[in-house]
């Protein structure tokens, strides 16, 4: 007999409960790392490290949590239990380790591989490969940059509509939550949840529309410009690096706070964190403007 029976499906109000209360914890254990990497290796150690403050702190928690067997706080907070997918014990630890490592890293390396991708030397301009099948390849490797914060739209969609899964790393893994504390069920949540779900469908479909107009109009020139070497190593004026690669901007681009990066460095960027790397105003990918035709 499942052991899951005797109890009741966790909804996604309970879900997100559980992970806004993680999220606050982990937030204060990346804001303590973040002090002491700008203390211990400057500002140059922090644009280096920034990205992975976020994954760093997500494995301290989880780890010192889940893979010790034990509830997070959000989860002892709505009283849910993390389930397998048979729904007849709790997560082996090998389950619970590749969950907390896709959780963790899973989207950074990803991002990692295709930037390694395209910075390999059959992509540069005296490559192997043809001139064709270069620009081909750059052309995957930057639909699938794009794709990637649409397939998470998609996935919360699902989750908003079904309640299984709350996370990426959950549903490749097949981890589900159930609710000890019966009595806590929000069932009157459930028909805004649908309704939650069908608006983050559309904005999905909508934002999957836009990136796929911009994408069409990307030029040749665009796309190479991304994997092209640098040859001198001569300082640069301030006025025309990127603060984030400290290198030569290549298509300038401005956020809302008036501040100048290369257009994929600051995309990146926002990717792990919607604030200006500068004076860490909120923004949004959105509100970022590319300028054409800038000296």
């Amino acid at each position: 007999m499942k052991i899951v029976s005797e109890f009741t499906r966790a909804g996604p109000a309970e879900i997100l409960r559980a992970s806004q209360k993680d999220d606050v914890l982990r937030e204060k254990i990346e804001s303590s790392l973040y002090d002491i990497l700008l203390q211990v290796g400057g500002n140059k150690a922090l644009i280096k490290y920034r990205n992975s403050l976020s994954a760093l702190s997500n494995l301290i928690y989880f780890g010192s949590t889940t893979l010790s067997g034990l509830q997070t706080l959000g989860e002892e907070y709505t009283g849910i239990l993390q389930f397998d997918s048979d729904n007849s014990n709790i997560p082996a630890l090998k389950m619970r380790i590749l969950m907390v490592l896709l959780s963790s890293f899973g989207q950074k390396l990803v991002l990692t591989a295709l930037q390694k991708v395209e910075n390999s030397d059959c992509l540069k301009n005296d490559g192997e490969l043809r001139p064709e099948a270069q620009l081909q390849i750059l052309r995957v490797i930057t639909w699938l940059k794009l794709f990637i914060p649409i397939l998470e739209r998609l996935h919360k969609a699902v989750f908003y509509w079904s309640g299984f899964y709350g996370q990426f790393s959950k549903r490749l893994t097949g981890i589900q939550y159930v609710l000890v504390r019966q009595w806590l069920k929000d069932r009157k949540s459930l028909y805004g949840f649908k309704i939650l779900s069908v608006v983050t469908l559309v904005y999905a479909a909508l934002s999957g529309a836009t990136e796929s107009i911009n994408f069409a109009q990307l030029s040749a020139d665009e796309l190479r410009a991304r994997t092209q070497p640098t040859h001198s190593k001569v300082v640069r004026p301030l006025r025309d690096s990127c603060p984030l690669c400290l290198e030569e901007r290549h298509s300038s681009s401005v956020t809302p706070c008036g501040h100048l990066f290369c257009w994929h460095c600051l995309i990146e960027w926002l990717h792990t964190e919607q604030r200006c790397p500068v004076c860490r105003e909120p923004v949004q990918p959105c509100r970022v403007v590319p300028l054409h035709n800038y000296l």
